[in-house]
């Protein structure tokens, strides 16, 4: 199924997020939709979009990526390794956001298993519900090792695309947390929002990391190295090497 455009006010570039599943990819896409936005310039969510349709995912966003590219839009966020199957990426100009793998891992156990939105009716729902039991029985060690393979694809995807492409900026996670004033300054200088100032001091205000740990959270706790707290040694030690060329990439300790 396509989709059509709204209308657009004028910008010569098209803009695209991606990025990995607990990632914090809906804050930071949303994000980057408030800043676009007040310039004009409307948020596409194609995955958004397939989920409310109850329509594979991968297969909606390819065979509709040639909207991505049309300036004077946003697209994303995109969270999946299907990405590499998408070449009009490189016609935009990419915000690529990354969080440590074992992390994501550890928080994608607790998501599958607590919070994650459960559709009402459809095979999605009942996709969501069977492993959501799954993850209940087998605990974050399992899952995570269970589901290290999807997310080295992902990263993988997410590596080979910024390498690949010229108009890429590379956000960080636990840049975001550490120090969200300068993270918000240096996104907004990429996409082109740095005078807007009402709208960057309102995102500051809004925005606090300061979250009291709860697994039936969406955002369940924020501080980087939760999977050093929740996983035996032998666990991190096999994640660590599963992932090792994604870590060493985008900056992450192997220790």
């Amino acid at each position: 199924m396509s989709l059509s455009l709204p209308s657009s006010a004028a910008d010569p570039d098209s803009w695209a997020c991606v990025t990995a599943y607990k990632a914090a990819s809906s804050y930071v896409g949303a994000l980057l939709g408030t800043l676009l936005r007040a310039r004009g310039v409307p948020q596409i969510d194609l995955a958004g979009e397939a989920y409310k349709q109850g329509v594979d995912e991968a297969t909606f966003c390819i065979e509709n990526q040639d909207l991505v590219g049309t300036p004077g839009y946003y697209f994303g966020p995109f969270r999946d390794s299907y990405i590499k199957d998408m070449p009009s990426l490189r016609n935009a100009r990419v915000v690529l956001h990354v969080r440590d793998p074992r992390d994501c891992l550890v928080s994608h156990h607790y998501s599958v298993a607590y919070s994650h939105e459960i559709p009402p009716t459809g095979p999605i729902r009942d996709d969501l519900m069977h492993r959501r039991q799954v993850y209940l029985n087998q605990g974050v060690d399992q899952s995570s090792l269970t589901d290290c393979g999807d997310f080295h694809r992902i990263f993988a995807a997410l590596r080979d695309l910024a390498r690949s492409h010229g108009g890429l900026y590379v956000s960080r996670y636990e840049d975001m947390v550490a120090d969200f004033g300068g993270w918000l300054d240096r996104l907004c200088s990429f996409v082109r929002c740095d005078r807007l100032d009402a709208v960057k001091e309102a995102l500051k205000h809004q925005t606090s990391f300061a979250v009291r740990e709860n697994p039936l959270n969406h955002m369940r706790q924020v501080t980087p190295g939760d999977y050093r707290r929740k996983l035996t040694q032998q666990t991190q030690r096999a994640l660590t090497e599963q992932l090792s060329d994604v870590l060493e990439y985008f900056g992450y300790s192997r220790e």
